[in-house]
C-alpha cells in the first residue's frame, strides 16, 4: 500500500502585487511630473481652498510646485462650492493652456 499524501496546501497569498508601486520614498515625487520631460508640474492652489496646507504638502511630496499666482500655470485648483473658485473658473474656462480643478482631486 502507498503512503498517504500529505493534505493539499492552501495557495500563497500576499498583500502586494508584483507591479504595484511601493509606498517607498523613491515612488514619492511621481504623480506631477511632466510625462514627457519629466520635470514638475506648476500648480496654484487657491487660498480659500479648505485644508489648503494639506494639498500644497502633497503636491510638493509628489514632484509638484506650487506657484504664488496662477497667471504662469497651466493647472489651477480652486474649491468650485465658493464665490471666489467660481470666478476663477469663469475666467479660464475655455482659455488655452489653463485648467480650472476642485482641489478635492489632489486628495
Amino acid at each position: 500500500m502507498a503512503p498517504p499524501l500529505p493534505p493539499p496546501r492552501a495557495p500563497q497569498t500576499t498583500n502586494t502585487l508584483p507591479d504595484a508601486p511601493s509606498d517607498g520614498p523613491q515612488s514619492h515625487g511621481t504623480l506631477f511630473l511632466e510625462p514627457m520631460m519629466g520635470t514638475p508640474l506648476a500648480v496654484y492652489v487657491h487660498k480659500d481652498v479648505d485644508d489648503r496646507d494639506t494639498v500644497v504638502d502633497l503636491i510638493q511630496r509628489h514632484g509638484g510646485i506650487v506657484s504664488p499666482g496662477y497667471s504662469g500655470v497651466t493647472y489651477i485648483l480652486v474649491d468650485p462650492h465658493k464665490e471666489t473658485g467660481q470666478n476663477l473658473y469663469r475666467q479660464y474656462a475655455g482659455k488655452k493652456n489653463k485648467m480650472v480643478l476642485d482641489a478635492r482631486w489632489v486628495h
